[in-house]
């Protein structure tokens, strides 16, 4: 009799953001980093601050309130916002933002930024006088900011009072001796005072700190003119025609991110890339478009580009969280944990607050079997952000390797509760529940993880592994079948054992039929334990007894055929076949049938049917 093989116990752990499975952390089976909320906001943040240069003001009012919807203690946004509203002429709705903003208790410094803007707003509104006195009222405020005095001195010489803008400019390049900005206004006024020489000292010191600023490029010109010197003053003239077809293919290079980025929206990820190049051609210093690119082609599996591309965007923007997380995402796949570990805590450094960080530092030091620190990373994560789907998977995770069941059932219940479409939560919370012994909820588990996502391999066959521990061996065997389909490498060999089990409980049901005289429940038994196991030479020879005994003959020497040729030294089927050939008259065949049932055993062993 054939005993059948036991299930394997080894259900499949997966974790969302960086790994697939716990097991698999150092082989590299990372997902690109996806943005978490501080990121987010601060994306569209930059993206309203985009289009308000672009003068897109509807857009950039989208954008700031996207930013505040995420993050309504987005102090900035609130403020951008409020100054994009007052462009829009709609000055009450400003000036309620900027109340918000002074409301929420703000540091002098952030007080300071309020009473700009409010200063700016009342501006907008044609109250100069007003204006000024915000203006003021914020450099009292905070001394140290550099655009309560740039405002004020904007302010002052719109008003007509250049010496006292003047006053403002200067005292704002004493406290700020490196704000471009204000040297190049103090320059403009002192030209407007017809002070050329120390207007062209002011200038030439803000070209120094910004050389691509065409505005005093060409206030510079105009002042060499005015001074005779008139070839380098043609020379800053050309030099604004370059930098005006520099700004113009900054400006296209935006629009061509934007274009790629709405098609990446939309899963068009060759569409997308192709804009994203295009965006790099024309502005090579693009680091968010270098960072675009980059996750396309981390997405793509393209690993060497993707970590050239991260790396080109954090040359441009050294403190670019995305850029971190992304390049220690490309390095985790290439296996380089140690490399990951030190982009992820540069993360950190630049946003100590990112929950995300926190989240994948915590992955990596998994990976790295160093289990304490992991889950203190996990727990901070989820401390910064609650309603953090991944982060309690994956503390999850952490608390299961730990030992603390219970904590881990708790985690991956909050994870799919928070996000009900996680399927990897749900096999996660399934294996716990296996572990367990709870079968019938594991099942239920399972179930929900391939429901979500039909092509989750390891899911199916932690599934069929259930569904076998249940003894469920149809469905099991379904969902084995589906595991080995997607390219599960155990789910082939486990689907063969549950087939041989379920061949051999086939198999003793017709041994009991039999001996009950139930020939016809015996036939179908033994016929199921043969398409379970096509070559169970045992199932062969007991059908065709049992066929013998029904009358057909032709059928039962057919397996009693079929069980010689499986194997050859199988005397039961040569006697058995023995009976059948004598029964049908081939009286020769019969003979030399038994003859060689008598060679390979004498005398012939008992039968379980005759």
């Amino acid at each position: 009799m054939i005993v059948a093989h036991q299930p394997h116990t080894g259900f499949i752990k997966s974790s969302a953001t960086l790994c697939v499975a716990l097991a698999c952390l150092h082989s590299g089976l990372f997902t690109v980093y996806a943005q978490g909320p501080a990121e987010q906001a601060r994306e569209h943040f930059q993206e309203g601050v985009e289009a308000y240069k672009a003068n897109n003001l509807d857009l950039a009012e989208e954008k700031f309130r996207t930013a505040l919807k995420i993050r309504p203690e987005y102090l900035e946004a609130r403020e951008n916002l409020a100054i994009t509203l007052a462009r829009k002429d709609q000055f009450i709705p400003a000036m309620e933002e900027i109340g918000k903003v002074l409301s929420a208790h703000p540091s002098s410094v952030q007080a300071a930024e309020a009473r700009v803007d409010l200063g700016l707003i009342q501006f907008l509104k044609g109250d100069q006088d007003s204006a000024l006195k915000e203006f003021r009222q914020a450099i009292s405020l905070d001394p140290q900011y550099p655009d309560a005095y740039l405002q004020l001195g904007l302010a002052l010489r719109q008003k007509g009072d250049l010496d006292g803008a003047v006053s403002a400019f200067a005292a704002g390049t004493r406290t700020a001796p490196d704000n471009a900005k204000l040297h190049y206004e103090l320059g403009f006024t002192l030209r407007r005072k017809d002070e050329f020489p120390q207007a062209l000292e002011e200038l030439q010191r803000a070209l120094t700190l910004e050389p691509n600023d065409a505005d005093a490029r060409y206030v510079l010109g105009q002042t060499l003119q005015r001074l005779g010197r008139e070839k380098e003053a043609q020379a800053a003239f050309a030099e604004v025609q370059h930098l005006h077809q520099v700004d113009a293919d900054k400006a296209e290079a935006r629009t061509q991110r934007d274009l790629g980025r709405q098609q990446l929206a939309q899963g068009n990820v060759a569409s997308a890339r192709n804009y994203f190049e295009i965006a790099l051609r024309k502005n090579p210093d693009f680091a968010e478009a270098h960072k675009d690119l980059g996750d396309v082609l981390l997405g793509l599996n393209e690993l060497g580009e993707a970590d050239r591309e991260f790396r080109v965007a954090l040359r441009l923007r050294p403190e670019y969280v995305e850029a971190h997380q992304n390049l220690g995402v490309t390095l985790g796949r290439e296996g380089e944990l140690g490399q990951a570990e030190d982009e992820f805590r540069k993360a950190l450094a630049a946003s100590p607050r990112s929950a995300e960080a926190h989240n994948d530092l915590g992955l990596v030091l998994l990976g790295e079997q160093n289990h304490n620190a992991a889950l203190e990373q996990f727990r901070k994560a989820v401390a910064l952000n609650p309603d953090y789907a991944d982060a309690r998977n994956n503390l999850g995770l952490a608390l299961e390797e730990a030992g603390d069941l219970q904590g881990a059932l708790a985690e991956y219940r909050s994870a799919v509760r928070l996000s009900p479409q996680y399927a990897e939560a749900y096999n996660n919370l399934g294996h716990l529940l296996a572990s367990q012994g709870q079968w019938r909820a594991a099942i239920a588990a399972y179930r929900e993880a391939v429901g979500l996502r039909s092509d989750f391999a390891a899911a199916h066959y932690s599934l069929g592994l259930a569904l076998w521990k249940n003894q469920d061996l149809v469905e099991a065997q379904a969902e084995l079948g589906a595991a080995a389909r997607l390219g599960d490498p155990e789910a082939q060999s486990s689907l063969g054992q549950l087939q041989e089990a379920e061949a051999v409980e086939h198999y003793n049901l017709g041994l009991l039929k039999h001996q009950q005289g139930d020939l016809v429940a015996a036939r179908e038994a033994f016929e199921s334990a043969l398409k379970d196991k096509g070559d169970f030479v045992e199932a062969h020879t007991n059908l065709g007894a049992v066929l013998l005994e029904l009358g057909e003959v032709e059928s039962a020497i057919g397996h009693f055929h079929a069980a010689i040729d499986l194997k050859p030294d199988d005397a039961n089927a040569y006697y058995d076949l023995s009976l059948a050939l004598k029964k049908k008259g081939d009286t020769a065949g019969a003979l030399e049938a038994r003859r060689r049932a008598t060679a390979l055993q004498s005398p012939v062993a008992p039968r379980d049917v005759r």
